[in-house]
């Protein structure tokens, strides 16, 4: 049996991600300009596809980028484990990470980091529990600092990407304003937050209520274009020798369009 050309369910990277070239060019102009952006989309649009694409693309052009997806931080104690674990991966050089000592970018935290391995190979930060909310929110402004830190220290550009950020909405709605504080101090660090509740981010970045009221530009994710996606079915049927007729491919693109 021939093997499915096509990707569907994980983030479809390299080969497996469709030609969203407008976009992809927007978002990679405007984090390396410093500006903050924001997508909005439903589930299944391709958000998270985009962004670590993005992320390709700007490591290549030496900017250090960390990503977290907070879907999994239901706990304060989550999102510091989850945005620490960005953090060390995508500020920390593989050199560093060799190193004992890289593990001092959460020195000043009032917890001890732990170095775990993630089932795919990759490191991952756990800390221990921290039961005072002051502490908690102590570590996680910390955190937050830590990509201007290493941006001034390096002169390097930073920008993290935050998946599904809603998440931190629902968890403690004072997060926003730690986050748009930080946010104003930093000359080296752009912001990238991704969701997929659109009443929600909406409402965050939209309402002027709201303390990250047009603090990021944003960047419409509708479906792909026929004329993007065409070309896109064809290349990948060809590079898998699979044969595939022209009517085919049209019934195709009529039941994705």
């Amino acid at each position: 049996m021939r093997e499915n050309p096509f990707r569907y369910g994980p983030a479809a990277l390299g080969p497996h991600f469709a030609d969203r070239v407008t976009e992809i060019e927007t978002l990679v102009r405007d984090l390396r300009s410093r500006q903050h952006v924001v997508i909005i989309s439903p589930r299944r649009f391709g958000k998270t596809s985009l962004a670590l694409t993005a992320r390709s693309r700007l490591v290549h052009g030496k900017v250090l980028v960390a990503y977290a997806d907070l879907f999994r931080a239901t706990t304060k104690h989550r999102l510091l484990e989850e945005l620490g674990t960005a953090l060390y991966r995508g500020l920390a050089s593989s050199l560093e990470r060799a190193r004992a000592g890289a593990l001092d970018l959460f020195k000043a935290l009032p917890l001890a980091p732990k170095l775990s391995l993630s089932r795919d190979g990759s490191p991952s930060i756990e800390f221990g529990p921290l039961a005072v909310q002051e502490d908690q929110d102590r570590a996680l402004q910390h955190l937050l600092d830590l990509p201007e830190q290493f941006g001034r220290e390096r002169n390097r550009q930073v920008v993290v990407i935050l998946d599904e950020f809603q998440e931190i909405v629902t968890l403690d709605p004072s997060l926003p304003a730690m986050l748009r504080a930080t946010m104003q101090t930093q000359e080296h660090v752009a912001y990238a937050f991704l969701g997929s509740k659109k009443h929600l981010m909406t409402r965050v970045f939209t309402d002027r209520n709201e303390p990250l009221y047009h603090s990021a530009r944003a960047l419409p994710l509708g479906p792909i274009t026929v004329s993007e996606f065409a070309p896109f079915i064809h290349r990948t049927f060809e590079a898998s020798d699979v044969l595939i007729e022209e009517s085919a491919i049209a019934r195709i693109l009529a039941i994705t369009d």
